[in-house]
């Protein structure tokens, strides 16, 4: 789990990926079209008590598979980590302290960013009201990518 300072750990789950495999019974032994799973970190600024999950549910988060949490408080940053490639459409390409990131602004406010490195996607999700600025929200995802600490 990537550690963030300033922020505490609200939620992860593993987000299980639709397969063949696994759905329609195709041919994992080729490799094609298999989806790998992915691992989603929600963080907070301000993370309170435990919440309680409604156990009539199919499984925590709608089937997922929860790995940590979740606690109260606001979503201020979701981080994604997947080994499938990503390409975000109308991206700008950006060069951030040695990493490849693509950064698309999908809403206003909001801050959509991807980088890639050794064969591993982190994708960032922010808003403007985490209080943070653009330029420090991606130096925190090129560090991740790269695996310093922040």
């Amino acid at each position: 789990m990537p550690r963030i300072e300033g922020l505490e750990l609200r939620l992860a789950y593993r987000e299980k990926a639709f397969s063949p495999e696994r759905g329609l019974g195709g041919n994992a032994e080729s490799g094609e079209g298999v989806a790998k799973d992915n691992f989603v970190f929600v963080y907070t600024d301000q993370k309170g008590r435990p919440e309680d999950l409604d156990p009539r549910l199919d499984g925590p988060l709608n089937g997922e598979q929860l790995l940590y949490g979740p606690y109260e408080g606001d979503d201020v940053m979701t981080l994604t980590i997947s080994d499938l490639p990503a390409k975000v459409r109308g991206a700008e390409e950006l060069d951030i302290e040695g990493a490849a990131v693509q950064k698309a602004d999908l809403e206003v406010g909001s801050l959509y960013a991807v980088a890639r490195s050794s064969g591993v996607t982190y994708t960032m999700e922010t808003n403007s009201a985490s209080g943070r600025e653009e330029e420090e929200w991606l130096g925190i995802l090129a560090k991740i990518s790269k695996g310093e600490k922040n």
